[in-house]
């Protein structure tokens, strides 16, 4: 990979994508058409999911320094796109009036309250577009099953789940897992990206084109990606090939643009952990899955488990 031409690509389409966003910005001010601007703002979240594909594809040949300067350009580019969603898509606002005046326990508990409420709505921000998404919240010591239907071209939410199986018989377009505690989660291959975050104590599988990892622990992960995985701030995570089969999974791979043919050499040893910053030695934070300890899912086209 040359270097300079890494650079010089990468700065160029970050620029592009950042001035665009701003412009959004100001049309959004403008009260211009809503509907324009959120196509224009997906086709800019694509380019940034690129850019970051790109980058992290061609992270191991450039140095340090850079690694860390790029990373630090599209962590902003995804924080400006998450505030103009925010334009787009305002949430909730929740709060209580009063007067300047010194606190009681009255509105000090009102604002506690508040904040709860707050807290809850921050975990239902993990979907992108309410239209266009799922939600699975709160889900505690059963088996669940979304089946492809429901799920298809959505952007789906695992949210506050525990000591549960769940199941994405699917082609979801994107995942995002959050306050996960031993659960087992089978997904289907994804058109897009999966993220999880703060997720212990479990096995996932899933299939997706970007696959990003934060603050879990003591986790296995059976994957099937299109680019390298990455993890941040995690321990004791340890990766597998996929292992789900269920009677739909080829017509979800072609639907989703992944081969289902590579399974088992298809990235699912390529992880970078940006909490470890020494390339001549392995994280201790990740390793591969020893092969008599791994697992092989099947189920039925109900979902049934066998």
């Amino acid at each position: 990979m040359d270097v300079d031409l890494f650079q010089k690509q990468f700065y160029s389409e970050y620029k592009e994508i950042f001035e665009a966003l701003s412009t959004l910005t100001k049309r959004i001010q403008n009260q211009e058409e809503k509907v324009e601007i959120s196509s224009d703002y997906g086709q800019l979240n694509s380019r940034i999911e690129i850019l970051q594909k790109y980058f992290t594809e061609n992270s191991s040949f450039i140095p340090l320094y850079q690694v860390r300067k790029a990373q630090e350009h599209v962590g902003q580019l995804s924080r400006l796109a998450q505030e103009v969603r925010d334009e787009i898509f305002p949430k909730k606002k929740f709060g209580f009036k009063s007067k300047q005046k010194m606190t009681t326990l009255e509105s000090a508990i009102q604002k506690a309250e508040t904040q709860n409420v707050k807290e809850e709505k921050k975990s239902e921000s993990l979907i992108f577009d309410n239209s266009n998404s799922c939600m699975i919240k709160s889900i505690r010591d059963q088996s669940y099953t979304k089946l492809e239907d429901e799920v298809n071209g959505k952007d789906i939410a695992i949210v506050d789940c525990q000591n549960s199986v769940i199941q994405i018989m699917g082609n979801p377009s994107v995942v995002q897992m959050s306050n996960v505690d031993s659960c087992t989660i089978l997904c289907g291959p994804l058109s897009g990206s999966a993220f999880v975050n703060n997720v212990k104590n479990s096995d996932i599988v899933i299939s997706s084109h970007q696959l990003r990892i934060h603050d879990s622990t003591d986790t296995r992960f059976y994957i099937h990606v299109g680019s390298r995985a990455i993890i941040e701030n995690c321990k004791q995570l340890k990766f597998a090939p996929y292992a789900w089969s269920y009677p739909k999974l080829a017509t979800h791979f072609d639907q989703s643009k992944l081969s289902l043919k590579s399974i088992g050499d298809f990235n699912w040893t390529a992880v970078d952990d940006f909490y470890w910053l020494n390339q001549q030695k392995q994280s201790p934070n990740w390793s591969f899955m020893p092969e008599d300890e791994r697992r092989k899912w099947n189920s039925d086209q109900n979902g049934n488990l066998e």
